[in-house]
């Protein structure tokens, strides 16, 4: 006997300030789903994430080595991709960095924040 199962609707909210490109997106990917509505802002003050508990507890366990690696990985790139962009490591060296077997020298660092678009402190 088949049954009917009825689905949840999805919802979907954005925000004043999302970026076009993802409403635009977004409208193109369900536009048979979309019904659009202005939603007004609460009152309530939105918190920086940065100065959230989680936050700070967070960035207080990041070592270079996890820095290096959530980079890394935001970007796509394998260990012996980013070796080669930085330039006279190995992916050997990179994942010795990545798991705190070696520590990353400042000239490398200087690198590394280069090539990932990050403040080069954070890998030393």
């Amino acid at each position: 006997m088949p049954a009917v199962i009825k689905k949840p609707r999805t919802s979907l909210r954005f925000v004043d300030g999302t970026p076009a490109r993802v409403l635009k997106e977004a409208r193109t990917r369900y536009k048979n789903y979309v019904v659009e509505e202005k939603i007004e802002d609460d009152d309530d003050e939105l918190e920086d994430f940065f100065e959230t508990d989680f936050a700070k507890e967070m960035e207080a366990k990041m070592t270079p080595g996890l820095y290096l690696s959530n980079l890394r990985e935001v970007h796509n790139w394998s260990q012996a991709e980013l070796a080669a962009k930085v330039g006279g490591v190995s992916a050997k060296r990179i994942s010795d960095w990545e798991n705190g077997r070696r520590e990353i020298s400042k000239d490398y660092a200087k690198k590394l924040g280069k090539v990932l678009n990050f403040p080069a402190d954070k890998f030393i």
